[in-house]
Order: C-alpha cells, then sequence, then structure tokens
C-alpha cells in the first residue's frame, strides 16, 4: 500500500484533531517543497491561504466519523507559490483516536501555465529591473564615491592633531583602543571601503551587458563567441582541473545575428554553472560543447555537457527561474541561467535543460543563422 502511495500523484495526510500533521506518504517534495520531516508536526492550517482557511476550521468543528468533504484549494509551498489542488478531506479513526485524512491531487496544468505567465513577465520586466537597480545601487554609491575623498582628507589633516594629543596622553584609550592601533586600522577601512565602492561600480557597469540592445546586433560568427568565451575561462577551468572538449562538426563559420558581448555573457554563466557542479567531486571533470546545424531548420544547435553531480528533478522545473540557487551560503545569487535564458530569446532562440542526478547535466541552446559553412 505505501509503494502504491509513494508512486501515485496523490499526497496523503493523516492530521490530528488539533491541525497537527502526524503522517504524510506522496511525494511531497516534489509538489510542494516540504519533505516529510518538515511536515510532520507543521500546523496544516499554515499551508491554505487565509480565505481558504475558515472552511478548513469549520470542519475540523463540526466533523463526524464516515463524512468526506470535497474541494478545490490552494496550497503554499515552501517558496511560497499557490499550487492549485483537489483535495477529498475525510475523517478516520486510529487506535480509537480521531484523525482527518487529507487526499491531495495537484492540477498539473494550472502549475505549468502559472509558470509559462511568470516567465512572460520576467522576460519582459528585466530591462527594466536591471536598469532600476543600476539606478538605485549607482546613486548612493555615488554619494560615496564623492564624499569618501573628503573624509581621507579630512583623517590625514587630523593625524598630527591627535597625534599630538596622545604623545602627551598615552594612558587615554580611543573607543577602548591604543590610538596607534587605531591609528593603522582606520587607513586599512579606508582602504577597503574604497575597494568595495569600486566593486560596486564594476557590478553595475557589468549588468549593462545583460541590457541586449537589438538595434546593436550585428553579423557575428557563434564560433568565434564561443571560442573566446572559453579562452576568458581557461583560467578557471585549469585551477578545478577540468578538462574542456569542443566539437564544431567541421563547422567553420556559423554567422548569426547577434550582440557579441551579450552572448559570451550567456554563454559564460552556463559555463560556470557546470564549473559549480563539479563540487567535491572525485569522478574526472569534463564540460564538452558541440555544436552542429539542425538538420530541418535554420538553425545552430550548441550543446554545453557536463559530468557533475545534475540537477535533481524536482529543482529541473526552477533551475531558469531568477534567484533560485542550491549555493546561497556561498554567496550565489542565482541570476546566471535566468539571465542566459533571457539573452538567448533575444536572440530569437531557445534553451533546454536535461540533468541525470549524479550523472550529468546538458544545457542545449537552439539560435537562428544566416549562413554557415565547413572548412577543408
Amino acid at each position: 500500500m505505501e509503494n502504491l502511495i509513494n508512486c501515485s500523484d496523490r499526497l496523503l495526510w493523516i492530521v490530528d484533531t488539533t491541525g497537527k500533521i502526524a503522517n504524510v506518504r506522496g511525494k511531497n517534495e516534489d509538489s510542494i517543497g516540504y519533505s516529510e520531516k518538515e511536515l510532520i508536526g507543521k500546523n496544516i492550517i499554515k499551508l491554505f491561504p487565509v480565505e481558504e482557511q475558515h472552511k478548513l476550521f469549520n470542519y475540523f468543528k463540526s466533523h463526524s466519523n464516515n463524512t468526506s468533504y470535497l474541494f478545490e484549494s490552494n496550497l503554499i509551498s515552501k517558496e511560497s507559490i499557490l499550487i492549485s489542488c483537489k483535495i477529498n478531506l475525510s475523517t478516520i479513526k486510529i487506535h480509537n483516536d480521531d484523525y482527518f485524512l487529507f487526499c491531495i491531487r495537484e492540477n498539473k496544468l494550472e502549475r505549468i501555465l502559472y509558470y509559462d505567465l511568470i516567465n512572460r513577465i520576467h522576460d519582459n520586466t528585466i530591462d527594466d529591473l536591471i536598469l532600476g537597480i543600476m539606478h538605485e545601487i549607482n546613486n548612493p554609491n555615488n554619494f560615496l564615491m564623492l564624499n569618501i575623498p573628503y573624509l581621507q582628507n579630512i583623517f590625514q589633516f587630523l593625524l598630527p592633531i591627535v597625534d599630538e594629543y596622545y604623545k602627551k596622553n598615552p594612558e587615554n584609550k580611543l573607543c577602548g583602543f591604543d590610538w596607534n592601533y587605531i591609528r593603522d586600522e582606520l587607513n586599512v577601512l579606508m582602504g577597503d571601503i574604497n575597494m568595495g565602492i569600486n566593486r560596486i561600480k564594476r557590478i553595475t557597469s557589468s549588468l549593462t551587458d545583460f541590457l541586449v540592445d537589438e538595434t546593436s546586433m550585428d553579423e557575428i560568427n557563434l564560433l568565434d563567441v564561443i571560442n573566446s568565451t572559453s579562452e576568458d575561462l581557461k583560467e578557471n577551468l585549469k585551477s578545478e582541473k577540468i578538462n574542456l572538449y569542443k566539437n564544431y562538426d567541421k563547422l567553420k563559420r556559423i554567422k548569426i545575428r547577434g550582440n557579441s558581448k551579450s552572448l559570451k555573457s550567456a554563454i559564460s554563466n552556463i559555463i560556470h554553472n557546470s564549473i559549480e557542479s563539479f563540487e567535491n567531486s572525485v569522478l574526472e571533470k569534463c564540460i564538452s560543447i558541440q555544436t552542429k546545424l539542425h538538420p530541418g531548420s535554420q538553425s545552430s544547435i550548441t550543446t554545453i555537457t557536463d559530468t557533475g553531480c545534475g540537477i535533481p528533478s524536482e529543482s529541473i522545473f526552477k533551475i531558469f527561474n531568477p534567484f533560485y540557487t542550491t549555493k546561497r551560503d556561498k554567496n550565489q545569487v542565482g541570476l546566471g541561467l535566468y539571465i542566459a535564458k533571457y539573452i538567448i530569446k533575444k536572440h530569437g532562440g531557445q534553451i533546454f535543460i536535461e540533468s541525470e542526478p549524479d550523472k550529468w547535466t546538458k544545457i542545449t541552446v537552439k539560435l537562428p543563422y544566416l549562413t554557415a559553412c565547413k572548412g577543408e
């Protein structure tokens, strides 16, 4: 029975009369993001939107044995996404104690439509988002850039005065520290602040790489873009001991209409994702890039395949979502593949991902081309 439940597309939750989940069955983590351990002991009311909670309260109050209640509702996933479900709620007895049985089936079609809508919204607003971020960060950063030199000048002006004071009063402390220590530390802090300001400036400047101006697209060689990107990442690959293989199916040129800088950013993000997949890997580290022409259309197909850790099936659906990352503790933002997808779509292309956990991941980029020719 348990194996049958776990293989089905239903979730079964046993809930006590206080509303706490006592037991669960089914692929909960795939559907709503919570593991079995996280669900047990959780108050089920909190997994429903406020407007649905009163229905459950009323049912809990008036329940009687052998009654059931069929209704449609949304469940709140771990990522705070509303998942449309059909729910059959009934009462059962276990060892003479009353429990509620929730039999839940997710409306998969609504989830697919939801993500399609979200992706459309993201595609239409990323330019505004990036420009907004650049504006909101650059403004305060410019204030810092303008004012830090004044602060440094004031500090240099005050140094001899404070030095003289502490020569005469060496027993006095500044914030609990000796002046000589504070003097050295302030110089270091000023240097760190300057470094941080310049880093922010570099980051906001680099965001312009992702603003694809369609009027600035030229006729470029896709293979040159791939070669240039892999050359830029040569040191990263070498330091991680990753072997890179390229196969262009004897093609010498694939002319496409595009922006070299933006496409380099997209391909770089994909390869970076592959590099990060080898963390703690003891197997041979390989990344292969293959490019060929699609036989039935005027499209080029580029696949970037790695032998890294792979992606769990429950994460494939979210991999191109903005800010989705499994490496938040390593200061990863989760924008790389999202921006890569955006750039590829701006070039009239498509991007797909396949993976087998613990074995490999393959990202396929399909781009329209103008002309192509093979070498000797």
